[in-house]
């Protein structure tokens, strides 16, 4: 009594995913070259140097799953090219509990106070946010929800 249950209301705790390289899951997104480890730490700055970083407030993998990674040319700037995806293209994220498949639903700019993205959702879904060049008080935000029947 008293442990929040692993799953609770769509949303997955972080070691239910974890993988045996201490990543708690891959991100996949061959459009733009993208292969990462994804972890979660205090720190999402520090979890963006080994990889693509998780949003602690977001679920782990039921429900909404949010992930951010440095825009650059540094070799850990995963999300480079992240302006790139478009409307249906597929993305790709695996963890200890299995892979899912996402289509990109949503690519827009938000403010970098706008937290709503990373809300509870009844759906399967990637939130990807990254910084924009020339614009500090901006991210970049894309959506992808699961593809149906992608089994």
């Amino acid at each position: 009594y008293g442990h929040p249950p692993e799953t609770a209301g769509n949303y997955t705790l972080p070691k239910s995913a974890q993988l045996e390289d201490g990543s708690i899951g891959q991100l996949i997104i061959e459009k733009i070259d993208v292969s990462a480890p994804v972890y979660e730490t205090d720190d999402e700055m520090e979890a963006m140097k080994k990889g693509v970083a998780h949003y602690k407030i977001s679920s782990a993998w039921d429900g909404n799953v949010g992930l951010c990674a440095h825009n650059g040319t540094a070799s850990y700037c995963w999300f480079h090219d992240l302006h790139k995806l478009k409307v249906g293209d597929e993305v790709v994220y695996k963890t200890a509990l299995g892979s899912r498949i996402y289509l990109v639903s949503t690519v827009k700019e938000i403010s970098e106070t706008d937290w709503s993205m990373l809300g509870r959702t009844d759906d399967n879904r990637l939130t990807m946010t990254t910084c924009i060049d020339g614009k500090p008080d901006k991210r970049l935000c894309v959506q992808a929800t699961e593809k149906e029947d992608a089994y």
